[in-house]
Order: structure tokens, then C-alpha cells, then sequence
């Protein structure tokens, strides 16, 4: 028997992690057996060979920078009589690609996280379903009818048994998904001394003592660099450009400050600061995020965040040029708001909690002259705000495609509508000689500029 266990996840010894040593002691005991087993997996290194192989863990791994591409060849090339599609983040393409080679094919699941299906599971007669425990198998019965026959890890207890002294905290794999949080929480604890071992590029080795003032200056460091264009909004008029010292210098004075408390500051710019930069296809909202989640071209995505940042940039120059000497509130509170909507799209990273970000934005709605007075305006509101599900059972496929995109519909939705009010506002303007007079007084309809002067007067 050769048994071919595929998943888009690097493998040892280039991350640690749940998947990848219950993988290797599965390969170990099943080549105890007598019979042969070998991995594909994806490569963290994109300067790599596109395909490299080797043995050096007892078994045969095959790294691959697009290992759903390279499924069929290596299969081939290995001889493999089964393949076990294992947990990654995009499963159900490998599904297929496994599929389509011919071969008895399995499905491994070790969690239950849907995000990284790229996909919907279902029961299918030409695929045996695998869980690692009695959990993820309930999970998934419950989530898509899936039967699930239970392979719990091969562990050996002698290997993780220590000396008991209460000292210490163990966290398990610490990442986002997994409530890193917790980890951040215990860190800001005065007391708390805490170590974290590397167990995969996301996580730094560093010794770890935060007292609440430091976690503090962390928070800033996350906070700031993504508000501080937004913020500095109100200082672009004359005579106020004094205050852009300390609102720059404060920020940098604070981060210096941080530098001298990383431990690791290598790591941190070789391994974390890259990461930060990338886009993650979990628990992400921007276009890059969807994109990459659900599999588009590259160009289209980059066609698309071009498209919104075009749309971004008509509206804060509208506000800029009409807007910011005849109504302040309703230029600085507008063109935030564009410009955090716009960041969240065509960010790295956008989730949903920054939408609260976008509040006072909302709050134009009782300006005569705001854009949002029209209904879709709130049909994108309720998509970037709402905490209804959409995960429908009867149409499965539509329900997820809705509870993933209903935060990305929103913002984009809201960046469009802006557009277009602003454009055909100034289309009116043009076609009624409005532009040709004094343009603060003259971009707004008659009514409009009739209902300031009553607000005014009051």
C-alpha cells in the first residue's frame, strides 16, 4: 500500500503544528507496517525550486509552491494507490484535483474551521471521510451531513511527559485563530513572565513581561498607524499646519520607545514585519483577502482595488475642492470616512470590527447635503454592521458566499453609492452653470444650499 497525504500547509520541519506531527507519526507508523507512505505539501519559501523532495524524516516529502497544480504528477511519479487530502486552506480544490487522478481518495479533517474550504463538503459516495476525534467528527455531521469515521493522533505520552511544578504556562499553538488573545492578555499581566516558543512563521521566539503601560504602547502601535492619515485630515488647512509636528512626532516617539522593548528585533523585521504586510485568507474582508480565499486572478483582484481606490480618491478630492471651506463637519467627517472605507477594501487586512470605525461617517445623514440619504445606503450599512447569519442549509452554497461577502458587499456597496452621488452632484452643478460661480456655494442644488441657510439661521 502507498499512501499519499496532501495538503497545501508546509511541512516539517519548516512549521510545527498540530497537522504536521500528527502527519509524520501517522507516515512513522504506517511505515512500520511494511507499507510506504509519503507527503505533499506546500513550500514557505517562494525562492524555492518549484518542486523539491526529500527523505531526510524517514519518509518521502514532496514541497511544491502550488501543490494542488503538482497533485496529479506527483501521484504519478510516486506510484501512489490512495491519496489522503489533508486540512488546508483551500481543502475542497484539492479534493477535486485528487479526484480527478483516478485514485481512492480520503478526506482527513483535523478542524473545523469553514474559511478554509474554499468550498461546501458533502456526502459523496466516491470519498471516505476521516476526523481526528469525536469533536471535529460532530462538527462537521452537524455543519454539512458529512459521516466522518474517527483516526484519533498517534501520541506518544513518554515524549510530552514533564515535571510538574506550576511555574510555567504551556499555550498551544498561538495564533489568531486560536485565541492569541488570551496569550496577549496573560503577557499584560504584571506578574506574568511568559515564554513563547516558534512554532510556526507567525509566532517569534521572545521572553515575554508586559506591564499594563507597555501593552498599552503596543496598542498604539497596532491603533495609530492605521488612523493617523484619517486624523490628520483636519490639520491640511492654512495655519494649521503647526500641529502636524506633534501629531507625527508623538507616534514616533512612542514606537522608538516600543523598539527598545522588543526582544527580538531581527526576527521581528525578517519574519513578523513581512507577515504583517502579507494578505491572509482567513478571517479577512479586503478584496485581496476574498480574492485570494476564493481563488481570483490576481489581475482581478488588482484590477478591482485600483477600481475602489480610483472611486476613494474622486470623492476626497470632490470633498477637498467643494466642501472643506464651506461645510467643515461634513468634509472631514466624509473623506474619513472614504478613506477608512477605501483602506479597509484595498488593505492587507480588513475585518469587520472596523466598521464602528466608520460611525461618524453614518452620522452625516442629518446634513441636508450629505451623500448617504438614499436607501442603498443602508442596504450597505446593514451588510458591514449586521450580526445576522446567512449560513442557509437549503441552499448551502448561497448562504456562505452571503455570511463571508456581506461585510465586503457593504463597503464596497457604500464606496460606489458615494461615487456616484458626488459625480452626478457635480454633473447637475455643471449642466445648471453652478460650477461657473462661486463653486462653495454653488456644487449644491438650490434646495440644499435654501435648507443650510435655514439650519444656519437656527
Amino acid at each position: 500500500m502507498r499512501v499519499l497525504f496532501v495538503s497545501n500547509y508546509p511541512h516539517l520541519p519548516d512549521i510545527h503544528g498540530g497537522l504536521q506531527t500528527t502527519t509524520h507519526d501517522l507516515c512513522l507508523a504506517i511505515q512500520a507496517t511494511g507499507a510506504h507512505a509519503a507527503v505533499l505539501c506546500g513550500q514557505p519559501d517562494t525562492s524555492a525550486a518549484p518542486l523539491t523532495q526529500d527523505s531526510q524524516l524517514g519518509y518521502v516529502v514532496m514541497r511544491a509552491r502550488h501543490p494542488e497544480a503538482a497533485l496529479a504528477e506527483v501521484a504519478a511519479s510516486w506510484d501512489a494507490e490512495v491519496i489522503v487530502v489533508q486540512t488546508g486552506t483551500s481543502l475542497l480544490p484539492m479534493v477535486i484535483r485528487s479526484l480527478a487522478t483516478g485514485l481512492p481518495t480520503a478526506v482527513y479533517l483535523h478542524n473545523v474551521e469553514t474559511h478554509q474550504l474554499a468550498g461546501t463538503l458533502t456526502p459523496d459516495p466516491s470519498l471516505r471521510y476521516f476526523a481526528n476525534s469525536d469533536f471535529t467528527a460532530q462538527r462537521w455531521r452537524a455543519l454539512s451531513g458529512i459521516d466522518c469515521c474517527v483516526i484519533p493522533p498517534i501520541v506518544d505520552a513518554e515524549r510530552y511527559l514533564v515535571d510538574h511544578t506550576g511555574e510555567q504556562v504551556l499555550f498551544v499553538n498561538p495564533t489568531p485563530i486560536k485565541g492569541v488573545e488570551i496569550l496577549f492578555a496573560l503577557a499584560a499581566a504584571p506578574t506574568a513572565a511568559i515564554m513563547l516558543i516558534q512554532g510556526n512563521p507567525f509566532q517569534r521566539p521572545a521572553a515575554v513581561s508586559r506591564a499594563p503601560i507597555e501593552a498599552a504602547i503596543h496598542g498604539l502601535q497596532v491603533a495609530v498607524p492605521v488612523l493617523l492619515p484619517v486624523l490628520l485630515l483636519a490639520l491640511l488647512k492654512p495655519k494649521m499646519w503647526r500641529a502636524l509636528i506633534p501629531a507625527l512626532g508623538i507616534p514616533v516617539v512612542l514606537n522608538l520607545i516600543a523598539w527598545r522593548m522588543v526582544v527580538d528585533t531581527d526576527n521581528f523585521m525578517s519574519q513578523t514585519f513581512p507577515y504583517l504586510r502579507e494578505t491572509r485568507d482567513y478571517y479577512n474582508s479586503s478584496i485581496g483577502g476574498l480574492g485570494t480565499f476564493y481563488g481570483l486572478a490576481p489581475w482581478l483582484i488588482l484590477v478591482l482595488r485600483v477600481m475602489f481606490v480610483a472611486m476613494g480618491a474622486f470623492g476626497v478630492w470632490f470633498l477637498w475642492r467643494y466642501y472643506r471651506d464651506k461645510d467643515e463637519v461634513l468634509w472631514l467627517t466624509a473623506s474619513s470616512g472614504i478613506l477608512l472605507a477605501t483602506s479597509f477594501l484595498v488593505g492587507p487586512l480588513g475585518q469587520g470590527y472596523y466598521s464602528m470605525m466608520l460611525f461618524p461617517f453614518l452620522m452625516t445623514v442629518v446634513l441636508p447635503n450629505s451623500v448617504l440619504r438614499n436607501w442603498p445606503t443602508w442596504l450597505a450599512t446593514y451588510g458591514f454592521l449586521t450580526l445576522d447569519r446567512w449560513l442557509m442549509w437549503r441552499w448551502p452554497t448561497t448562504g456562505r458566499f452571503l455570511e463571508y461577502m456581506k461585510i465586503t458587499y457593504g463597503w464596497s456597496l457604500m464606496l460606489v453609492i458615494v461615487f456616484c452621488v458626488l459625480y452626478f452632484r457635480y454633473l447637475d452643478a455643471k449642466a445648471a452653470g453652478r460650477l461657473d460661480r462661486d463653486s462653495a456655494a454653488g456644487i449644491d442644488p438650490p434646495w440644499m444650499a435654501e435648507a443650510a441657510r435655514e439650519r444656519a439661521a437656527r
